[in-house]
């Protein structure tokens, strides 16, 4: 009979804790509680609970975020240029932003990242990142802040929405932005998660008056932006992201302030288990390998950090 090397070309691993980045199928023997587990997202819902991180040197609010939990950047915020990479115990202080910045998208990973439609004034700068260096590269088309970004990578972006209820939507590739169709309603302080052909936007701030809309979902297919399942919690100023349209998770925002976690599915929100102290997030970051939320903002502490650990679930293994 084959075994489990025979079936998938490796060996189960023999590790003393649960790993904490976690992939569908993934088999493992734990030898300090003698258990086999392994790990399936039911339904492409990641079960979990949020716990305590680092504390940053320099808490912000609504800075540019990238990477993962476990090498994560965060950029600017509240007019600053200060620049902190996280490697899923502390933060480092690292090079500073050209100029100052607040507000702005940002996707990538930490030794490849970009950060784009931030401060001052036009918010039409993009840099990227190197893990070292910042470069400024061509602007966006249409300067705003607090868009939603996707796309995961330096040289595949999207920001849409932002500033003052604008619609707009531009396309990054590597060398320039492309303004694409509009969002269907134009918003604010919104998070979306996803790729350049396949992504979610939601929450934020409408037109007139200013919290119209604040449960509203949107898809994008790579051409078109339609309707889709609403929040469960209508907020602004909300954190997170993912980069695949099926994985995304958004938590905490108001007002009123809220501890709230959502996971999207690619069809719908489901509510998760609540951020255990900070109840409004302005910086964060979120992948398919770790999500976590740093915090400048009242109340709570300045640069409290919070990270979203994924339950393994047990294996029964039986014979045959």
């Amino acid at each position: 009979m084959a075994d489990y090397k025979e079936i998938k070309g490796f060996k189960i691993q023999n590790v003393s804790s649960d790993p904490s980045n976690l992939t569908g199928g993934q088999i493992w023997y734990n030898s300090t509680t003698a258990t086999l587990k392994g790990y399936s997202k039911a339904g492409g819902i990641p079960a979990g609970v949020w716990s305590a991180g680092g504390t940053m040197n320099d808490g912000r609010p609504t800075g540019a975020d990238f990477g993962s939990l476990t090498a994560g950047v965060a950029a600017g915020g509240g007019g600053a240029t200060d620049v902190e990479e996280y490697n899923g115990t502390a933060w480092t202080s690292v090079n500073d932003i050209p100029t100052s910045g607040s507000g702005g998208g940002a996707t990538g990973t930490q030794t490849a990242g970009i950060i784009y439609g931030y401060e001052p004034s036009t918010y039409v700068e993009s840099h990227t990142y190197d893990g070292t260096t910042w470069t400024e590269v061509s602007d966006i088309n249409t300067g705003r802040y607090l868009g939603g970004s996707a796309g995961g990578f330096q040289t595949s972006a999207m920001y849409a929405g932002g500033g003052a209820y604008v619609a707009n939507t531009e396309i990054w590739n590597g060398t320039s932005w492309t303004e694409v169709a509009d969002m269907v309603d134009g918003r604010n302080h919104i998070k979306a998660g996803g790729t350049v052909t396949a992504a979610v936007i939601a929450g934020g701030y409408g037109g007139g008056p200013p919290d119209t809309n604040p449960t509203q979902s949107e898809q994008w297919n790579g051409t078109s932006w339609t309707e889709g399942n609403n929040l469960n919690n209508g907020r602004a100023f909300l954190t997170g992201g993912g980069n695949s349209f099926t994985s995304v998770m958004l938590f905490g925002g108001g007002p009123p302030i809220t501890s709230n976690t959502e996971w999207w599915n690619g069809t719908s929100w489901t509510e998760m288990n609540n951020l255990a102290s900070i109840s409004e997030s302005s910086h964060g970051t979120t992948q398919s390998t770790g999500i976590g939320t740093y915090r400048a903002r009242t109340p709570g502490t300045a640069g409290e950090t919070e990270e979203w650990t994924v339950d393994a679930a047990t294996v029964t293994v039986t014979a045959s």
